[in-house]
Protein backbone atom coordinates (compact mmCIF):
# COMPACT_ATOMS: atom_id res chain seq x y z
CA UNK A 1 0.00 0.00 0.00
CA UNK A 2 2.68 2.04 0.70
CA UNK A 3 4.52 2.21 -2.38
CA UNK A 4 1.20 2.99 -4.63
CA UNK A 5 -0.10 5.26 -2.18
CA UNK A 6 -0.27 8.09 -4.32
CA UNK A 7 -2.89 5.74 -6.87
CA UNK A 8 -4.69 4.81 -3.78
CA UNK A 9 -5.11 7.19 -1.48
CA UNK A 10 -8.56 8.34 -2.46
CA UNK A 11 -10.31 4.76 -2.14
CA UNK A 12 -11.45 3.21 0.71
CA UNK A 13 -10.63 0.02 1.81
CA UNK A 14 -13.78 -2.04 0.64
CA UNK A 15 -13.03 -0.34 -2.92
CA UNK A 16 -9.62 -1.91 -3.14
CA UNK A 17 -8.32 -5.78 -3.52
CA UNK A 18 -6.62 -6.87 -0.61
CA UNK A 19 -4.66 -10.25 -0.59
CA UNK A 20 -5.67 -12.82 2.46
CA UNK A 21 -3.94 -15.71 3.62
CA UNK A 22 -6.88 -18.42 4.19
CA UNK A 23 -6.53 -20.39 7.37
CA UNK A 24 -3.54 -18.36 7.78
CA UNK A 25 -2.66 -19.96 11.50
CA UNK A 26 -2.37 -23.46 9.77
CA UNK A 27 1.03 -23.54 8.33
CA UNK A 28 3.52 -26.07 7.40
CA UNK A 29 6.22 -24.90 10.28
CA UNK A 30 3.44 -25.96 12.95
CA UNK A 31 1.11 -28.55 11.20
CA UNK A 32 2.24 -30.71 9.04
CA UNK A 33 2.21 -33.48 10.77
CA UNK A 34 2.05 -37.52 8.74
CA UNK A 35 -0.88 -37.10 7.52
CA UNK A 36 -1.57 -33.11 8.22
CA UNK A 37 -1.61 -32.58 4.69
CA UNK A 38 -5.61 -32.21 4.99
CA UNK A 39 -5.03 -29.36 7.22
CA UNK A 40 -2.58 -27.34 6.15
CA UNK A 41 -3.65 -24.32 4.22
CA UNK A 42 0.04 -21.87 4.19
CA UNK A 43 3.48 -22.63 3.59
CA UNK A 44 4.88 -20.04 6.12
CA UNK A 45 4.17 -18.00 10.12
CA UNK A 46 2.09 -14.65 9.94
CA UNK A 47 5.47 -12.98 9.98
CA UNK A 48 5.99 -14.39 6.42
CA UNK A 49 2.81 -14.26 4.85
CA UNK A 50 2.96 -10.50 5.65
CA UNK A 51 5.99 -10.05 4.19
CA UNK A 52 5.04 -11.63 1.39
CA UNK A 53 2.21 -9.53 0.40
CA UNK A 54 -0.86 -11.05 2.49
CA UNK A 55 -2.47 -7.79 4.24
CA UNK A 56 -5.31 -9.96 5.82
CA UNK A 57 -5.13 -13.05 7.80
CA UNK A 58 -7.80 -15.08 8.06
CA UNK A 59 -8.11 -16.55 11.72
CA UNK A 60 -10.34 -19.93 12.35
CA UNK A 61 -9.79 -19.32 16.92
CA UNK A 62 -10.20 -22.18 19.24
CA UNK A 63 -10.03 -22.00 23.08
CA UNK A 64 -8.05 -25.26 24.17
CA UNK A 65 -7.44 -23.48 27.77
CA UNK A 66 -7.41 -26.33 30.06
CA UNK A 67 -6.97 -26.99 34.02
CA UNK A 68 -3.97 -29.18 34.84
CA UNK A 69 -3.88 -31.11 37.83
CA UNK A 70 -0.50 -30.41 39.72
CA UNK A 71 -1.07 -31.68 42.56
CA UNK A 72 -0.82 -35.36 43.93
CA UNK A 73 -2.34 -38.41 43.38
CA UNK A 74 -4.46 -38.09 46.23
CA UNK A 75 -5.27 -34.25 46.43
CA UNK A 76 -5.84 -32.95 42.87
CA UNK A 77 -4.82 -29.47 42.72
CA UNK A 78 -5.55 -27.76 39.38
CA UNK A 79 -3.48 -24.81 37.71
CA UNK A 80 -5.36 -22.75 35.10
CA UNK A 81 -3.20 -23.34 31.55
CA UNK A 82 -3.95 -20.83 28.42
CA UNK A 83 -3.78 -22.08 24.95
CA UNK A 84 -6.09 -20.17 22.58
CA UNK A 85 -4.90 -21.39 18.69
CA UNK A 86 -5.93 -21.33 15.65
CA UNK A 87 -7.67 -24.54 14.18
CA UNK A 88 -8.12 -26.33 11.08
CA UNK A 89 -9.06 -29.73 12.11
CA UNK A 90 -5.37 -29.89 13.51
CA UNK A 91 -4.27 -27.18 16.36
CA UNK A 92 -2.09 -24.54 14.49
CA UNK A 93 -0.53 -21.15 16.15
CA UNK A 94 -1.24 -19.78 19.03
CA UNK A 95 -2.67 -16.72 18.65
CA UNK A 96 -0.20 -15.00 20.88
CA UNK A 97 2.43 -15.60 17.67
CA UNK A 98 -0.25 -13.96 15.57
CA UNK A 99 -0.44 -10.75 17.68
CA UNK A 100 2.86 -10.56 18.16
CA UNK A 101 4.58 -10.49 14.86
CA UNK A 102 1.16 -8.22 13.75
CA UNK A 103 2.52 -5.87 15.86
CA UNK A 104 5.77 -5.73 14.83
CA UNK A 105 5.39 -5.42 11.18
CA UNK A 106 2.58 -2.89 11.81
CA UNK A 107 5.13 -0.41 13.90
CA UNK A 108 7.78 -1.22 11.19
CA UNK A 109 5.58 -0.20 8.38
CA UNK A 110 2.93 2.42 9.16
CA UNK A 111 1.98 2.76 5.80
CA UNK A 112 0.70 -0.83 5.40
CA UNK A 113 -2.52 -1.61 6.72
CA UNK A 114 -3.00 -5.20 8.10
CA UNK A 115 -6.60 -6.86 8.90
CA UNK A 116 -7.14 -9.74 11.34
CA UNK A 117 -10.42 -11.47 10.05
CA UNK A 118 -11.47 -13.52 12.80
CA UNK A 119 -13.65 -15.40 10.73
CA UNK A 120 -14.79 -18.00 13.21
CA UNK A 121 -13.79 -17.99 17.20
CA UNK A 122 -15.28 -21.36 19.33
CA UNK A 123 -14.45 -20.56 23.30
CA UNK A 124 -14.02 -24.30 24.11
CA UNK A 125 -15.39 -24.64 27.62
CA UNK A 126 -15.67 -21.40 28.02
CA UNK A 127 -13.26 -21.86 31.06
CA UNK A 128 -12.23 -18.74 32.76
CA UNK A 129 -14.22 -15.86 30.53
CA UNK A 130 -12.67 -17.21 27.25
CA UNK A 131 -14.00 -14.20 25.78
CA UNK A 132 -12.85 -11.87 27.52
CA UNK A 133 -9.66 -13.29 27.92
CA UNK A 134 -8.92 -13.10 23.65
CA UNK A 135 -10.25 -9.91 23.78
CA UNK A 136 -7.73 -8.46 26.13
CA UNK A 137 -4.81 -10.08 23.93
CA UNK A 138 -6.41 -8.41 20.90
CA UNK A 139 -6.45 -5.51 22.83
CA UNK A 140 -2.94 -5.16 23.12
CA UNK A 141 -2.84 -3.44 20.05
CA UNK A 142 -5.28 -1.26 21.02
CA UNK A 143 -2.64 1.58 19.99
CA UNK A 144 -2.44 0.54 16.28
CA UNK A 145 -6.37 -0.03 15.94
CA UNK A 146 -8.54 1.78 13.53
CA UNK A 147 -11.99 2.02 15.01
CA UNK A 148 -14.84 1.20 12.72
CA UNK A 149 -15.86 4.76 11.85
CA UNK A 150 -13.05 5.00 9.72
CA UNK A 151 -15.49 2.39 7.35
CA UNK A 152 -16.33 5.15 5.09
CA UNK A 153 -13.12 7.30 5.18
CA UNK A 154 -10.76 6.77 2.20
CA UNK A 155 -7.03 5.46 3.05
CA UNK A 156 -5.96 9.54 2.99
CA UNK A 157 -8.56 10.29 4.98
CA UNK A 158 -8.10 7.53 7.92
CA UNK A 159 -4.44 8.29 7.84
CA UNK A 160 -5.15 11.90 8.08
CA UNK A 161 -8.05 11.51 10.93
CA UNK A 162 -6.04 8.20 12.69
CA UNK A 163 -2.44 8.61 12.88
CA UNK A 164 -0.41 6.13 13.30
CA UNK A 165 -2.71 3.48 13.53
CA UNK A 166 -2.95 0.29 11.07
CA UNK A 167 -4.73 -2.80 12.28
CA UNK A 168 -8.18 -3.28 11.74
CA UNK A 169 -9.76 -5.83 14.00
CA UNK A 170 -12.97 -7.86 11.83
CA UNK A 171 -14.91 -9.63 14.73
CA UNK A 172 -18.20 -8.45 15.62
CA UNK A 173 -18.53 -10.35 18.95
CA UNK A 174 -15.40 -8.10 20.51
CA UNK A 175 -17.07 -4.94 19.40
CA UNK A 176 -14.32 -4.16 16.56
CA UNK A 177 -15.29 -3.74 12.78
CA UNK A 178 -17.89 -6.16 11.78
CA UNK A 179 -17.53 -9.16 10.79
CA UNK A 180 -16.03 -9.66 7.70
CA UNK A 181 -18.86 -11.89 4.75
CA UNK A 182 -17.26 -14.49 2.93
CA UNK A 183 -18.19 -15.46 -0.36
CA UNK A 184 -18.07 -18.94 -0.71
CA UNK A 185 -19.18 -22.29 -2.81
CA UNK A 186 -20.71 -23.27 0.03
CA UNK A 187 -19.23 -26.94 0.18
CA UNK A 188 -16.58 -28.37 2.28
CA UNK A 189 -15.31 -30.38 -0.70
CA UNK A 190 -14.49 -28.20 -3.85
CA UNK A 191 -12.67 -28.77 -7.02
CA UNK A 192 -10.44 -26.28 -9.06
CA UNK A 193 -13.04 -26.67 -11.76
CA UNK A 194 -16.04 -26.34 -9.37
CA UNK A 195 -14.38 -22.72 -7.76
CA UNK A 196 -14.27 -21.48 -11.16
CA UNK A 197 -17.53 -21.68 -12.23
CA UNK A 198 -18.93 -20.38 -8.60
CA UNK A 199 -16.17 -17.32 -9.59
CA UNK A 200 -17.85 -17.13 -12.81
CA UNK A 201 -21.33 -15.87 -11.15
CA UNK A 202 -19.82 -13.06 -9.75
CA UNK A 203 -18.52 -11.62 -12.60
CA UNK A 204 -20.84 -8.76 -12.85
CA UNK A 205 -21.69 -8.07 -9.23
CA UNK A 206 -22.05 -4.36 -8.14
CA UNK A 207 -19.39 -4.01 -5.92
CA UNK A 208 -20.56 -3.99 -2.04
CA UNK A 209 -20.22 -0.96 0.09
CA UNK A 210 -18.08 -2.57 2.69
CA UNK A 211 -15.71 -5.31 3.45
CA UNK A 212 -15.98 -8.90 1.88
CA UNK A 213 -13.94 -11.55 0.95
CA UNK A 214 -14.03 -14.47 -1.68
CA UNK A 215 -12.67 -17.56 -0.64
CA UNK A 216 -10.97 -19.08 -4.00
CA UNK A 217 -9.73 -22.15 -2.21
CA UNK A 218 -10.92 -25.68 -3.34
CA UNK A 219 -10.35 -28.48 -1.27
CA UNK A 220 -10.31 -32.36 -2.35
CA UNK A 221 -9.84 -35.58 -0.75
CA UNK A 222 -7.38 -37.21 -0.63
CA UNK A 223 -5.31 -34.01 -1.40
CA UNK A 224 -6.93 -31.71 1.42
CA UNK A 225 -5.89 -28.07 -0.01
CA UNK A 226 -5.36 -26.93 -3.44
CA UNK A 227 -2.19 -25.31 -4.03
CA UNK A 228 -4.25 -22.91 -7.30
CA UNK A 229 -0.84 -21.92 -9.33
CA UNK A 230 -0.18 -18.58 -10.48
CA UNK A 231 -1.77 -18.65 -14.15
CA UNK A 232 -4.56 -20.65 -13.25
CA UNK A 233 -7.79 -19.93 -14.80
CA UNK A 234 -9.05 -18.88 -11.17
CA UNK A 235 -6.82 -16.43 -10.93
CA UNK A 236 -7.51 -14.86 -14.61
CA UNK A 237 -11.22 -15.14 -13.68
CA UNK A 238 -10.99 -13.19 -10.24
CA UNK A 239 -9.12 -10.75 -12.39
CA UNK A 240 -10.42 -10.63 -15.13
CA UNK A 241 -11.33 -7.23 -16.80
CA UNK A 242 -14.88 -7.84 -16.29
CA UNK A 243 -15.02 -8.24 -12.64
CA UNK A 244 -15.93 -4.98 -10.45
CA UNK A 245 -16.42 -6.79 -7.00
CA UNK A 246 -13.72 -8.92 -5.83
CA UNK A 247 -12.68 -7.03 -2.31
CA UNK A 248 -10.59 -9.33 -0.23
CA UNK A 249 -9.39 -12.53 -2.16
CA UNK A 250 -8.71 -15.49 0.10
CA UNK A 251 -6.37 -17.92 -0.45
CA UNK A 252 -4.46 -20.86 0.20
CA UNK A 253 -0.57 -21.15 -0.40
CA UNK A 254 -0.36 -17.47 -0.97
CA UNK A 255 3.22 -16.85 -2.29
CA UNK A 256 2.45 -19.18 -5.00
CA UNK A 257 -0.67 -17.97 -6.53
CA UNK A 258 0.75 -14.49 -8.09
CA UNK A 259 -2.56 -12.76 -6.47
CA UNK A 260 -0.31 -10.03 -4.18
CA UNK A 261 1.09 -8.59 -7.82
CA UNK A 262 -2.11 -8.80 -9.41
CA UNK A 263 -3.93 -7.04 -6.84
CA UNK A 264 -1.52 -4.18 -6.58
CA UNK A 265 -2.02 -3.72 -10.71
CA UNK A 266 -5.27 -3.98 -10.21
CA UNK A 267 -5.39 -1.34 -7.35
CA UNK A 268 -3.32 1.08 -9.07
CA UNK A 269 -6.02 0.56 -12.22
CA UNK A 270 -8.78 1.32 -9.62
CA UNK A 271 -7.35 4.23 -8.54
CA UNK A 272 -6.67 5.60 -11.77
CA UNK A 273 -11.03 5.05 -12.80
CA UNK A 274 -11.98 6.80 -10.14
CA UNK A 275 -9.71 9.93 -10.11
Amino acid sequence: MQSIYNNIKHLKLHELALPSAHNSGMDRGVAELIGGHFAVCQDFSFATQLERGARVLDLRVFDESYNKDVGGSKIPRYKFQEDIVCKHFLRGRNINNCISEVRSFAEARPGEIIILDVRSYNPGRNLKNARERFKAKLNTLAHLLIPAAASSLSLEKIRQTYPGRNVIIGWSEGGYWPNIPHNWSGNDLTSVSQLLEYIKTFRNAPPAQKLTSLSATAYTVPNGPWRIQDGNAVWNEVFSAQQRSFNIINADFIQDTGIVERCIALNIARGAAKS
